[in-house]
């Protein structure tokens, strides 16, 4: 049984299931997106996307902003941007993205360029 969450992925993507999270490939954004099972704060959740020698998603484009908003499903996840001289760290919400203090536990998306 796919739970609602892992159904949010399905449509316009090839998915595979890796231990608590789903690597979401996309041939015409050239990235591979990793969205999290679970929720750490924005600094752990950097250091966990480095393991996998990746980085907090940022967003290029309106087209990266409708696919990641699309797929997210219903949870708020960490991007990879930090205000500036503040502890407010950036997260991708239903509305786009906002701030919040960077030691709210969130998810996160992970995102590898490739070539």
């Amino acid at each position: 049984v796919i739970s609602r969450h892992k159904k949010c992925f399905i449509m316009g993507a090839i998915l595979i299931i890796i231990s608590n999270a789903i690597t979401v490939l996309i041939g015409k954004l050239h990235s591979i997106f990793y969205f999290s099972g679970y929720s750490m704060y924005w600094n752990s959740s950097r250091y966990n996307c480095s393991t996998q020698h990746a980085d907090l998603t940022k967003i290029d484009s309106k087209e990266e902003m409708d696919f990641l908003r699309w797929h997210k499903c219903s949870s708020d996840h960490w991007i990879g941007f930090v205000m500036k001289g503040s502890e407010e760290c950036t997260y991708l919400s239903d509305d786009g993205t906002a701030t919040a203090r960077c030691y709210t536990e969130r998810k996160w998306i992970c995102r590898k360029k490739i070539h």
